[in-house]
């Protein structure tokens, strides 16, 4: 009888364990993308960019944190920050204060939806509704956004 739970269970634990940690499409790498945006998730949005986008953010964030006092202090002033979190700035704090806040001021929600695909080896544009382009590139076996041209 042991023998037969053993065999129940060892295929169940071995197919959970193969569920997937990206997104394997460029259009499900969009539906992630936008699940974040709207949940205005941070978290879930880093895990939806490529390397070099996660590096250009934090490249951003050193920038915040070099910049003179009376600097933080107009910038902050224009997204309503505290300087201290600028002064601080980390990468999910960056696209909380600034690409959601930024994107809700060009974006309108029901128009994010994919009009085509257009890929080509390890890069794909994804095409939406409001006419917004967006670059998608595979890193691995996962779909990424591409924002270091942004």
């Amino acid at each position: 009888m042991k023998k037969y739970l053993i065999l129940l269970f060892v295929p169940m634990i071995v197919l959970s364990s193969c569920k997937s940690k990206g997104a394997l499409t460029p259009g499900e790498a969009f539906i992630e993308l936008k699940h974040g945006y709207l949940s205005k998730n941070p978290k879930t949005v880093l895990q939806v960019l490529s390397k070099n986008s996660i590096k250009k953010i934090k490249m951003m964030c050193k920038g915040f944190h070099n910049m003179r006092p009376e600097q933080i202090s107009s910038l902050a002033g224009n997204y309503k920050i505290n300087p201290s979190i600028l002064q601080k700035i980390n990468p999910e704090q960056y696209l909380t204060y600034f690409f959601f806040s930024d994107l809700n001021k060009l974006v309108d929600k029901n128009s994010l939806q994919i009009v085509s695909i257009k890929g080509k080896g390890n890069r794909a544009i994804v095409m939406l509704k409001n006419t917004m382009k967006l670059l998608f590139i595979k890193e691995g076996p996962y779909w990424k956004l591409d924002i270091t041209d942004f």
